[in-house]
């Protein structure tokens, strides 16, 4: 624990302003995100780190918006495209905020990875430094359709994650994966060190990326509330299913 920059708030303002209210996950029984038959090969326990292999992009921040769902989605499309060797293009949050609402995602007010990913798939994602974030102060705004217009990088298709940490261990092993948590337990004074899963609910509010892990102590998750929160804005989170870790997790296939 130690002083971050959202030190001065309590914890019920932090959680109103940066987590939000828990997700309805009822919804995703009538949708493409029922989990996969479980990964029938066995569970590679070796460590991996997407970052160090520079397959990562940087921490951004989505301020006082709820959506990380787009932060989470941009952020594992950018590693999917450095891995199939189309470099480590930062795309534009700002678009899926405001142009993927017909597929279901509410800008500032939430949204899924996987609705991300299928406006993806029929829309091409500009860069960040075309169409920039600027829904941080919770204000989503309208799509611009010129420069939505403008976009490039695409995905093929998506895929999900059987519900077990060991099919979330395999699918590790081959991207970053775009996982959804139960935050709300997330201290704004977190610091660094392996957030314990004692500490975690299971009812999800979050979604961020999956980099990494050491295969039997921690998962290494990039969040998306700046490089000053957490450890230059990660958090390791005690292996196995802590904070529903292992529960919806998807990513995208170039």
């Amino acid at each position: 624990m130690g002083v971050t920059q959202f030190a001065d708030i309590t914890q019920a303002e932090f959680q109103a302003l940066y987590v939000g209210p828990k997700w309805d996950t009822t919804k995703l029984k009538n949708s493409k995100l029922p989990k996969l038959n479980e990964v029938n090969q066995s569970v590679q326990q070796s460590a991996v780190n997407w970052v160090a292999a520079g397959n990562v992009g940087p921490v951004n921040n989505q301020g006082q918006c709820g959506s990380c769902w787009s932060f989470s989605a941009a952020e594992s499309i950018q590693s999917a495209l450095s891995l199939n060797g189309q470099g480590l293009p930062q795309l534009s949050e700002e678009q899926l905020v405001q142009c993927s609402g017909s597929f279901g995602n509410e800008g500032c007010n939430g949204g899924w990875p996987y609705q991300a990913y299928e406006y993806v798939m029929s829309n091409p994602l500009n860069l960040a430094s075309a169409y920039p974030y600027t829904s941080g102060t919770g204000v989503t705004g309208n799509c611009n359709a010129a420069l939505e217009a403008k976009g490039t990088y695409k995905i093929s298709t998506y895929e999900t994650v059987a519900a077990s940490c060991a099919s979330l261990q395999n699918a590790l092993v081959q991207q970053p994966i775009s996982v959804c948590v139960d935050a709300s337990n997330w201290s704004a004074l977190y610091y660094g060190g392996i957030f314990p899963s004692s500490e975690c609910g299971d009812q999800v509010d979050h979604a961020v990326l999956l980099t990494g892990t050491d295969g039997a102590t921690y998962w290494t998750i990039q969040n998306s509330w700046a490089s000053s929160w957490g450890e230059n804005g990660y958090i390791q989170l005690q292996y196995g299913d802590s904070c529903a870790v292992c529960d919806y997790a998807v990513y995208p296939v170039a």
